[in-house]
């Protein structure tokens, strides 16, 4: 087995402090999970038509901590729950 490392410069794969471009159906908000998750769901339920989004049936956290991830589970938890 041959582990190969390649060293990258500092901001080699920066964005400028803009977000990437992404699918038709794909949201990115920028910022911590405990400060834009609240305010992205509420905006998101006064959008629905019903005041309330669907429960989840998939959630895709991708985060550089564990903190991050279980915090927005255990936020998350009631909505995939019937």
């Amino acid at each position: 087995m041959i582990l190969l490392f390649v060293w990258r410069s500092q901001g080699m794969f920066s964005t400028e402090g803009q977000l990437p471009p992404v699918y038709p159906g794909v949201q990115l908000v920028a910022g911590l999970f405990n400060n834009s998750l609240p305010e992205l769901l509420a905006q998101q339920d006064a959008a629905s038509p019903t005041g309330r989004l669907p429960d989840l049936t998939y959630l895709h956290v991708d985060c550089d901590l564990y903190a991050g991830a279980h915090w927005s589970s255990a936020r998350l938890d009631y909505r995939g729950r019937h």
